[in-house]
């Protein structure tokens, strides 16, 4: 996937996860309450799971972070080269 096309992707997304937020605060404060009681309640989830699993965890989250790392190195050099 290209940057730009990566970018617009998640601005799109983001845009539209942003937009239904304001809504919700207009329209039903109840409703954002519930959904951040169930959101930190999954986060609590996963990060309990994730000390359960530490070396696998840590591993794959470094594995990760090289990879974005590595694009956007490439993603600079790209655009370093362009102007």
């Amino acid at each position: 996937m290209e940057t730009l096309s990566a970018l617009t992707f998640f601005l799109g997304f983001g845009g539209f996860f942003v937009s239904i937020s304001g809504f919700l605060f207009l329209a039903s404060p109840e409703t954002i309450s519930q959904a951040g009681k169930q959101m930190a309640k999954s986060i609590v989830t996963l990060d309990s799971f994730m000390l359960r699993h530490r070396p696998m965890s840590g591993l794959f989250l470094l594995a990760a972070g090289i990879v974005m790392l590595y694009s956007f190195g490439s993603a600079i050099g790209a655009f370093g080269s362009s102007f």
